[in-house]
């Protein structure tokens, strides 16, 4: 389910063909007319279903979109905040849909369910709720013992749409993941999912991941290679490694010196001491208890200590205590609400290389070789030195070589960028 912007008018078009247009019908199975009053509270509401006018499509075996771009704007719009009604461009987006193919398509209106001084005008705000509407996408999917995957691409525009194609490449297996080929003006990408219960590889053309997702793209001359999480992506001559950091098991939260932190247990053996080395340090890690929505967290530093334990200090108030004990969690500002289960917290891996001329260069939160192999569009560096960014100071990085040419990088988070 996808929906527009609920602060002013927006048109949406699509390129489904054969649309069946939808009565809108209340719990009675009669029409809903938009005269109808909202009834008095505790009664019963002749607004059985808030999405409405919808037109219902047979998602085609190939890719569609669905395009949303700004109405007409004006400072007379009942509800309308002003700055939502000045005169910039508003910025418009299209979806195109991937997978799955075998489903049904739903695109009509609902309430925006946003009022400006709401609670100044609340008589307005009901009158108007029939009227002030939002685009609304859902894609719906039938049948029994369904485990399906929903894959889109989300493209914003200021002006025009500036992707040319999305595709599917390859045969991967539905339940292992998908490889995606984007094409735009002036960049390409080919980008490989696997899915978190796969324990195979993508592989698609030229291009292999055992990453969680992994991107090739270009932009002109320049090639990119990223990785979130750990993992290999291989295309061509260039094979790209990241270690993954070991999940770490929450034991408490506490508070020092107006800092609040998390004491976790987990080898961190290899994971840098100085805070200036330390790839998390001013970025954030993800503190996540079984059967809840994950929490990202701003790291300031990560103290080790004598043994399995550290501390993960936080440069904000995080907002939540753990006990790891009693496995509870509850939150400060809303401390009735109580949650059980055991907690991780998990040091995110991003990795990114790009290969510009004779430079390349890296972006990496883990351990990280790089495999290069003679090839007549890759010069092979027969060294390697790290610079910081005023080239005040050089680190040379070991670089080995064997006979048939080949040639690996191995890189630590703590020589930085």
């Amino acid at each position: 389910m996808a929906q527009g912007c609920a602060d002013y008018p927006q048109n949406i078009s699509c390129t489904l063909k054969d649309g069946v247009p939808l009565r809108n019908l209340a719990d009675d199975g009669r029409d809903v007319k938009a005269s109808q009053s909202i009834t008095k509270r505790g009664g019963k509401s002749p607004h059985y279903g808030a999405i409405r006018n919808l037109t219902r499509y047979k998602s085609p075996a190939k890719t569609w979109n669905a395009t949303i771009t700004p109405g007409k704007l004006s400072a007379d719009i009942p509800g309308i905040a002003p700055r939502a009604a000045q005169g910039f461009p508003h910025a418009g987006f299209r979806l195109h849909w991937l997978e799955p193919a075998d489903a049904t398509v739903y695109i009509g209106e609902a309430p925006r369910h946003r009022f400006y001084m709401e609670r100044d005008n609340a008589a307005k705000m009901r009158y108007n709720w029939t009227k002030n509407l939002m685009p609304k996408i859902v894609v719906r999917r039938e049948g029994e013992n369904l485990n399906s995957r929903f894959v889109a691409l989300w493209e914003p525009f200021p002006g025009k749409v500036w992707i040319n194609k999305v595709e599917t490449i390859g045969k991967v297996p539905e339940h292992d993941g998908n490889a995606i080929r984007i094409s735009a003006e002036d960049c390409d990408a080919v980008v490989l999912f696997r899915a978190s219960d796969s324990s195979s590889e993508i592989s698609a053309e030229d291009y292999r991941s055992s990453a969680n997702v992994a991107v090739s793209r270009r932009i002109g001359d320049t090639m990119f290679l990223d990785i979130t999480g750990g993992g290999t992506f291989s295309t061509g001559n260039i094979t790209l490694k990241a270690s993954d950091w070991p999940r770490l098991r929450a034991v408490r939260t506490g508070t020092y010196d107006s800092e609040d932190y998390v004491v976790v247990s987990g080898d961190l053996s290899l994971y840098p001491a100085e805070t200036a080395q330390q790839p998390h340090a001013g970025k954030w890690v993800i503190f996540r208890q079984q059967g809840q929505p994950a929490w990202w967290l701003p790291v300031r530093r990560i103290e080790k200590n004598d043994g399995n334990e550290a501390r993960i200090i936080f440069s904000r108030e995080i907002g939540f205590e753990f006990d790891g004990a009693n496995r509870l969690l509850t939150e400060k500002f809303f401390n009735y609400k109580l949650f059980f289960g055991d907690a991780e917290v998990i040091l995110p891996v991003n990795t990114s290389v790009s290969f510009d001329g004779n430079q390349i260069n890296c972006h990496i939160s883990s351990d990280v070789e790089l495999t290069l192999l003679p090839g007549k569009d890759l010069i092979l560096p027969s060294g390697v030195t790290r610079r910081d960014s005023a080239n005040e100071s050089t680190l040379n990085i070991p670089l080995t070589a064997t006979q048939n040419g080949q040639v690996s990088i191995r890189l630590k988070p703590s020589a930085g960028n």
